[in-house]
Formats: structure tokens, C-alpha cells, sequence
């Protein structure tokens, strides 16, 4: 992890902050990350927002992972209830923790 993903993410960051007109050009040219020259000359915050924003690209990755497997209370309610409920099954508080039953 630490070799394959903070090594060069912090190398990423410290050339974004550090050497903005020396090599910072031809870096991102390797990894496929264009900026133009109006974008280099920004202050450092707007250029590594800029960098990480072509370089991760959109945020909504995690959502959309979330959406497609963590299903949801309503629909796994019988699991949830089964799994971490240690009373009685057949009171009306376990059928309540099923349906999800907020007044339960």
C-alpha cells in the first residue's frame, strides 16, 4: 500500500506544491493529466485541487459503490435483526427492527 499508493501520491502533492515550473509539467504529462499554462501559473490550493480533480477524478465513486452493495435498512432488516438481536424472535419488538418501524 504504501509503496503503490502514498509513495507516489505524496510525490504527486510535492511537486504540485514544490516545483510548480521545474518538472511538475512533464510529471503530469506521464500520468496523462493535462493542465494548461493559465492553470500552472494558479495559486498552489486551486492548482492541487486541479490536479487531484483530473487525477482521481469525479468524487461520486464512493457513492455509487455504497448504492450498488450495502443494500438498504429496509431490505435487510431480517439479516440486520437476525444477526445482531440476542432476545426474544417472536416479541414485537424484533418484527418492528424487520420492517424498520421507527414508532417500534
Amino acid at each position: 500500500f504504501v509503496e503503490f499508493i502514498l509513495e507516489p501520491l505524496y510525490k504527486l502533492i510535492a511537486q504540485t506544491v514544490g516545483d510548480v515550473d521545474a518538472s511538475l509539467a512533464d510529471t503530469l504529462s506521464n500520468l496523462d493529466i493535462f493542465i494548461s499554462k493559465t492553470e500552472l501559473k494558479d495559486n498552489i490550493p486551486s492548482l492541487l485541487r486541479n490536479v487531484c480533480r483530473k487525477f482521481f477524478g469525479l468524487a461520486t465513486g464512493f457513492v455509487d459503490m455504497i448504492t450498488e452493495h450495502i443494500p438498504s435498512p429496509a431490505a435487510n432488516g431480517l439479516n440486520k435483526a437476525n444477526t445482531l438481536y440476542t432476545g426474544d424472535r417472536k416479541s414485537p419488538v424484533v418484527e418492528d427492527m424487520i420492517q424498520c418501524n421507527p414508532e417500534g
